[in-house]
């Protein structure tokens, strides 16, 4: 149960009788919801305000609000309306609303031009016209005439033709959008470049494809270009494509990339160790200090398989816990014969034997006979 909030009614009638702060604003200072400071009004005998009083408080604090204020803020500080709002302690629709009053231009509605640009751009350009500075209102009707002539015909000619730069590095030249520069290139009637098709014989393709079982990416690299290109140079000459269960199965048949992914799949669960893992854990700690690791979070795999501890002491021994309802019908001794292969001993530890504590003592007799060996 949370604890409450200690504000004293000399405190609580100072803030909203005397300075005037509403409920929302008394809340943030005690870092509580304003439901908690009605609630602690009430029950103080301090009356409330009506929703024309408090009008009548905020058009007071309008009133001591002039315009060369609130214009150094906006237009020439151009702090955010965040800002504004914490400096004038105000809402933002008696902010808007003082704008609109004071005939102040929203930022939304200018465009400001500079010879260099103070800050990177997201949505456009700004115009350079010179040096000066200066403030252009833009309207329905003078948007276009505003914005026609910042990239000129010579200079996009140049850029795309002569010079043969891409559409993108285009745009990021000019701080715009590769559409912007696709509509000026239709509107100068600058020819665009046609795509590149590179031309592969059907013998050449069969081999990379078919015999050498290259991917479609891998073909596209030696060819410089995209595998859609090569998909659609197969679909021509007619060369049955891989199915997904032919790509998994040549995936996983090399067991280096099969471990692999794995490993990758298994670490990105961000498995920990469950309740008999960790008792088997702090046995270990105990026995054996800095010598086992858990590594069933796929850490490490051994022929596919992943084991629960591993000694990191040069040891090549390997511990399994199995457990009572996933492992149920499950026999040990496959496991064990698996890690033998690649020269590992196995000790396997069944859930049952960690949760019966006359069973316990016997479990970790096991495992220091097991470690000693």
């Amino acid at each position: 149960m949370t604890k409450p909030i200690p504000i004293p009614r000399a405190d609580l009638y100072n803030y909203y009788i005397v300075q005037g702060l509403s409920g929302r604003q008394i809340a943030k200072i005690y870092k509580c919801d304003s439901s908690i400071i009605f609630d602690k009004l009430r029950k103080y005998n301090i009356c409330v305000r009506t929703a024309g009083e408090s009008a009548h408080i905020l058009k007071d604090r309008k009133k001591d609000i002039t315009f060369d204020t609130l214009y150094d803020l906006y237009a020439i500080k151009q702090l955010p309306i965040s800002n504004i709002m914490k400096i004038l302690k105000i809402a933002g629709d008696t902010l808007n609303n003082l704008l609109h009053e004071y005939g102040i231009e929203k930022r939304n509605n200018i465009i400001r031009t500079y010879k260099a640009l103070p800050r990177p751009l997201k949505k456009r350009p700004y115009i350079v016209k010179g040096d000066i500075f200066h403030k252009t209102l833009v309207t329905r009707s003078n948007r276009r005439e505003i914005t026609s002539n910042f990239i000129p015909k010579n200079e996009l000619h140049q850029l795309f033709v002569v010079k043969k730069l891409s559409i993108f590095k285009i745009a990021k030249k000019y701080n715009t959008t590769h559409t912007t520069i696709y509509r000026y290139l239709k509107k100068y009637n600058i020819a665009r470049r046609s795509h590149f098709h590179p031309t592969i014989p059907y013998e050449i393709l069969y081999d990379l494809y078919i015999t050498q079982e290259l991917n479609t990416t891998q073909i596209g690299k030696r060819y410089y270009c995209n595998d859609g290109t090569i998909i659609r140079l197969l679909n021509e000459y007619k060369i049955p494509l891989r199915t997904y269960h032919e790509i998994s199965i040549k995936r996983f048949s090399n067991q280096y990339d099969r471990e692999r992914l794995l490993q990758g799949m298994r670490q990105g669960l961000q498995i920990k160790p469950n309740k008999p893992e960790t008792t088997v854990l702090t046995i270990l700690q105990n026995i054996a200090p800095d010598e086992w690791k858990f590594v069933g979070d796929g850490q490490l795999y051994i022929g596919c398989k992943n084991p629960d501890f591993a000694n990191v002491n040069g040891e090549k021994q390997l511990i399994e816990v199995y457990g009572d309802y996933w492992h149920r019908g499950q026999d040990p001794t496959e496991r064990i014969t698996h890690f033998k292969q690649y020269g590992y001993d196995t000790l396997v530890i069944w859930e049952n034997e960690l949760n019966r504590k006359k069973k316990l003592p016997t479990v970790v007799k096991r495992i220091k006979e097991f470690i000693k060996k």
